[in-house]
C-alpha cells in the first residue's frame, strides 16, 4: 500500500462527485488541486438509467462552462397521466434522454482536461478517523484526507461505512430498451400514474432514447414504495402489460437499479464525512437524478469551501444547508408532491393543481 495526501477525496465519478470537483475548481481552484477522485469502475461504464437530462442540468453545467456533446434526443413535450385523464406539457427545451455511459464518459474527460485528478478501477473500502481527518483504505492504496465526499450512488459504501448514517428509503426501477417503430411518437415522454391502481406506488414512462446511433424507445416502471409495504407488486408484470407481452414470455434485457429518494430528516453528513447525488437522496416524485446529482456539486463544493476556510470539517450544519439550497427547496417541493401522490393524501384536482404549480408551463388536456 502506497500513502497519499490530499484535502478532499471523492468517491465516485458519475455527476454528482464530478459536478462536485468542477464546482470547486471554477470556486476555490487551490482546493480542487488538492482534491483526489477515486472510481471503481472504468469510463465508459455500464450505468442503467433512463438519461433524463432537465433543463436544470443543462443549467448547472452552462453555469461552470461545460458544454457537452453527448448524443441527445430532445423532448417537446410531456404527458402525464391521473386517474383517466391525459394531460401535456409544450415546451423546447424542457428535457432531453442522453445515453447515460456517453454523458458520463464526456463528463469526466472534460474534468480532467481541466485537471481533475481520477483514479478509476479502484473502489472504496473504509476509513478511520485519525487526530485531523481520516485515513482512507482503497483497494489500491491509502490515502490521508480532511474530508470525503460520498458521491457513490444509491447503495454508497461511504454511507455504509458512516457511523451515524440513516438506512434512508431505496425506490425500485425497472426499464427495457426496445428498437423504435415507425408509429412511435417521437419527442414526447409519457409519465402513466395510474399504475398506482395496480398497487405501485409510482409510474410507468415511455419516451425515445438513443442508443448505438439509432432510436429506441425506453420503457420503464418507478415504485417509490410509499408507503413502506411488507410486499411489493411485480414491475416486470407491469412491464408486461405497457409492452402487450403475455405472462411467462421474454421481456427481453431489462435494466434494474435502485434510487435513494430524498428525505429532510436524513442523515446525510458527519465529522469529515459528507454525501451528495444518490447517495444523499434525488428526486421522490420522478426518480429524476442526473440533474439534482450535478447541482448537488454546487451545494457539496460550497459546503466544503466553507468548511476549509473555517477549519472546521464537522459538517454539523450540512443538514440545513442541504434544506436552504436551491436544490433542497426544490426536492422537499417534490417530497410534498409524493407524498400528496403515493400516500393519498390529497385528491385528484388538487395533485393537478399541485402539478401545474410545479411545473414551468401550462398543462393542456389531450382529446
Amino acid at each position: 500500500m502506497t500513502e497519499n495526501n490530499y484535502d478532499i477525496m471523492i468517491v465516485g465519478s458519475g455527476p454528482a462527485g464530478v459536478s462536485t470537483w468542477l464546482h470547486l475548481d471554477a470556486l476555490e481552484p487551490d482546493l480542487a488541486a488538492r482534491t483526489i477522485v477515486i472510481e471503481r469502475a472504468v469510463h465508459p461504464r455500464a450505468k442503467p438509467c433512463g438519461g433524463g437530462l432537465t433543463a436544470l442540468g443543462d443549467r448547472v453545467l452552462e453555469g461552470i462552462g461545460i458544454d457537452l456533446v453527448a448524443s441527445s434526443i430532445e423532448i417537446e413535450a410531456i404527458e402525464f397521466r391521473l386517474d383517466g385523464r391525459r394531460r401535456r406539457l409544450h415546451q423546447a427545451g424542457l428535457l432531453r434522454i442522453v445515453h447515460r455511459p456517453a454523458f458520463d464518459q464526456a463528463l469526466t474527460e472534460a474534468a480532467v482536461e481541466r485537471g481533475m485528478g481520477l483514479r478509476q478501477d479502484e473502489a472504496f473500502e473504509g476509513y478511520v478517523r485519525t487526530s485531523d481527518g481520516l485515513r482512507v483504505t482503497t483497494s489500491r492504496a491509502e490515502y490521508l484526507v480532511r474530508t470525503v465526499v460520498g458521491a457513490d450512488g444509491a447503495y454508497s459504501a461511504v454511507r455504509r461505512a458512516m457511523t451515524n448514517a440513516s438506512r434512508g428509503h431505496v425506490a425500485r426501477l425497472l426499464e427495457v430498451v426496445q428498437p423504435a417503430s415507425h408509429d412511435d411518437p417521437s419527442g414526447i415522454a409519457v409519465f402513466d400514474f395510474d399504475v398506482r391502481h395496480d398497487g405501485i406506488d409510482g409510474y410507468a414512462w415511455r419516451f425515445p432514447c438513443p442508443a448505438g446511433g439509432t432510436l429506441a424507445m425506453n420503457y420503464g416502471v418507478f415504485d417509490a414504495g410509499w408507503p413502506d409495504r411488507d410486499s411489493r407488486p411485480s414491475l416486470r408484470e407491469s412491464l408486461r402489460q405497457m409492452l402487450g407481452v403475455d405472462r411467462g414470455a421474454p421481456l427481453g434485457p431489462i435494466d434494474g437499479h435502485p434510487i435513494r429518494l430524498f428525505a429532510p430528516d436524513d442523515v446525510v453528513a458527519e465529522a469529515n464525512v459528507l454525501l451528495v447525488g444518490d447517495a444523499a437522496g434525488v428526486d421522490p416524485l420522478l426518480g429524476e437524478g442526473i440533474a439534482q446529482a450535478l447541482d448537488y456539486g454546487d451545494l457539496g463544493a460550497r459546503v466544503i469551501i466553507e468548511a476549509s476556510q473555517r477549519d472546521d470539517w464537522s459538517f454539523a450544519r450540512y443538514a440545513q444547508q442541504r434544506l436552504s439550497h436551491p436544490l433542497g427547496q426544490a426536492l422537499a417541493l417534490r417530497r410534498q408532491l409524493a407524498a400528496g401522490l403515493y400516500a393519498g393524501a390529497v385528491d385528484v384536482t388538487t395533485l393537478w393543481q399541485m402539478l401545474e404549480g410545479w411545473l414551468p408551463g401550462t398543462l393542456l388536456d389531450v382529446d
